[in-house]
């Protein structure tokens, strides 16, 4: 996987919030995708390969490896998602924003988790 985007005060490109996957194998383009405007900051694999997160700004688009379709949004509002991985069964999405808050999210529908358990 790749993602696509500049910082804003690049100028940034027509590419800005796109993302390709491609084999392995042979390098050939299984899918392509513009989820957002605003560049690509992070890319992930669910440990159990049935996901994967695109964040972008203050989102992050939660997609199936299968089919690609976007399954949950996940939206941090008070600021831009610096670091991002999914628990170890794939059920939840841990956040950390750029102000260090810490937030859980449900990967079936983005729905914010009040407490880790």
């Amino acid at each position: 996987m790749c993602g696509f985007g500049a910082k804003k005060s690049t100028g940034g490109s027509s590419k800005n919030g796109a993302y390709v996957v491609y084999e392995s194998s042979d390098m050939t383009l299984v899918h392509e995708d513009r989820p957002s405007r605003v560049a690509i900051t992070g890319l992930r694999y669910s440990p159990s390969g049935d996901h994967i997160a695109i964040a972008s700004d203050r989102s992050i688009f939660i997609a199936s490896s299968l089919d690609f379709q976007t399954r949950a949004v996940v939206e941090n509002k008070s600021s831009e998602v610096s670091h991002f991985d999914f628990s170890s069964d794939s059920k939840y999405l841990r956040t950390n924003t750029k102000l260090h808050e810490l937030t859980f999210f449900s990967t079936s529908d983005g729905k914010k988790i009040k407490s880790a358990s």
